[in-house]
């Protein structure tokens, strides 16, 4: 408590002042667009983006006068609890005309981590990373609903190429003029970087869910910043920008040759920047032999896979929750040892690449098996496709997985064998997991048309009747599930 007031004290005054004026003009913006909604029925979406763009410039400009980064966390912090007791009453219909969207809570989240992280001398970034969100966002949005005639949908919301390209342009005109203002560094440097933040900032908007760009575009727009423009980070500035142009021609070329969907590709090139950038080559090796020989593998025998494929959630064409459950974990290693310095990670990295790898490798050759497969919890026969359904050609094809990824990777880093072999069993232990899971807790269905047991919640274009497990409970629940576990293991045995 007394620690608090020290804080509250050493604020300087004029902060304080400052910081109520700015939220008094939100507060009349407040009212008055809601009179205009009442009285004058303007469409939801014109109200929603004038509010998140005053505002959010009006956040930026008092950023520049503030020496103290607190009121901004008190306001941000406590207007996160108002706005979702209005989100849950139907108030402020002015910026919550969906209430499935959530864009005003996670804007709000936003930014209150940038105001944590960046401040002092690193304000710039808070600033920058907040005017991404601001404008190229909101009149993305805007252009997309006036002038747009068609659309595609990369995830689950409809997006049009004329608000991507608006999203991409406007963002690099911010961050360019931003960091020639901001900082003295060569004008092709600043260029690149631009480029780099609108790509990442471009495809986060993509793949948005309920306003989730609100959150993902500030936060790895402020990532990629701070890396990038820091001086103690220079000596990987290469590394990411080459990483981030390998991610975008893997993703595409993916997307052509269809081994992943739209949001897959949009994902896959999200998080391949991150892998490839800040991990370099060590961990990109491991995650791209696992995708590529992955993905080869799910086009052998599509004549004999199409005969079963109907019993899983998903086909051969990885989408955005696959790309996710097979490399979030690998992603969020890969970030805490860029920060951490920590290269024991890199063998729980491994594992984590292992255990998808084996897993895939386990279903993908076990279709194969001549033998019927049988259920890990019991060992009784079941047909093939069913989960947690196992054979001896699918385990061995599961260690063969396991041991690719670590073999690659022990180019990078030199193991014992005895280091070796436990890194193999280790990444075997994730495919164990998922079967165990996908036998016992994962959901079940059976087609009330055909009456075959599947794992998809719809069969024969009908709702499908869940008979064991949870139907919170998928195939990527089990997959991020059993890397996680399997990752965690890891970590626990070996350090």
């Amino acid at each position: 408590m007394i620690s608090l007031l020290n804080t509250l004290e050493s604020v300087p005054t004029s902060d304080w002042y400052i910081s109520l004026f700015a939220i008094l003009i939100i507060a009349l913006l407040l009212i008055l667009v809601e009179f205009s909604l009442k009285y004058f029925n303007f469409p939801g979406i014109y109200t929603r983006k004038f509010v998140h763009i005053f505002t959010g410039l009006l956040i930026c400009f008092v950023a520049l006068f503030l020496q103290s980064n607190l009121p901004i966390i008190l306001f941000a912090f406590t207007y996160i609890f108002i706005d979702l007791w209005a989100l849950k009453k139907g108030k402020f219909k002015s910026i919550h005309p969906d209430k499935r969207s959530y864009g005003t809570i996670f804007y709000a989240i936003s930014v209150l981590v940038l105001a944590i992280l960046f401040w002092g001398e690193n304000k710039p970034l808070f600033i920058i990373t907040n005017l991404i969100m601001v404008i190229p966002d909101a009149m993305a949005a805007l252009l997309g609903e006036q002038y747009a005639r068609q659309y595609f949908i990369p995830l689950s919301e409809k997006k049009s190429a004329i608000g991507a390209m608006t999203m991409f342009f406007l963002s690099f005109i911010i961050v360019f003029v931003s960091l020639e203002y901001f900082y003295d560094k060569p004008i092709s440097e600043h260029v690149i970087i631009a480029l780099v933040l609108s790509a990442i900032a471009t495809v986060a908007e993509l793949i948005s869910y309920r306003g989730s760009d609100n959150l993902s575009v500030p936060l790895l727009s402020g990532l990629y910043l701070y890396t990038l423009i820091l001086p103690e980070y220079i000596n990987i500035f290469n590394m990411i920008v080459v990483g981030t142009i390998l991610a975008a021609l893997v993703a595409v070329g993916s997307w052509k040759i269809k081994f992943l969907d739209p949001g897959g590709a949009a994902l896959a090139f999200l998080m391949g920047s991150i892998i490839f950038g800040f991990g370099g080559w060590s961990f990109t090796f491991p995650i791209l032999g696992f995708f590529i020989l992955s993905s080869l593998l799910s086009k052998l025998g599509k004549a004999k896979k199409r005969q079963i494929e109907a019993s899983y959630q998903k086909s051969g064409v990885r989408d955005f929750q696959q790309a996710l459950a097979n490399g979030g974990v690998a992603m969020i290693i890969v970030l805490i040892f860029f920060f951490s310095g920590n290269e024991s990670l890199y063998a729980i990295y491994l594992v984590s690449i292992a255990a998808a790898t084996a897993d895939t490798w386990g279903t993908e050759l076990g279709i194969f098996s001549r033998s019927r497969p049988v259920l890990i919890t019991n060992f009784k026969s079941v047909n093939p496709g069913t989960s947690g359904g196992i054979t001896l050609l699918g385990s061995l094809s599961a260690v063969a997985g396991s041991m690719i990824i670590i073999s690659i990777g022990s180019i990078f880093y030199k193991y014992s064998f005895i280091q070796f072999i436990f890194l193999i069993l280790l990444g075997f232990s994730g495919s164990i997991v998922d079967s165990i899971l996908g036998a016992t807790i994962q959901g079940q269905y059976i087609c009330k048309s055909c009456g075959k047991r599947t794992e998809s919640k719809t069969h024969c274009n009908k709702e499908a009747k869940l008979i064991q497990g949870y139907r919170s409970l998928d195939n990527d629940f089990v997959n991020i599930f059993s890397i996680s576990f399997a990752s965690i293991l890891s970590y626990l045995i070996l350090y």
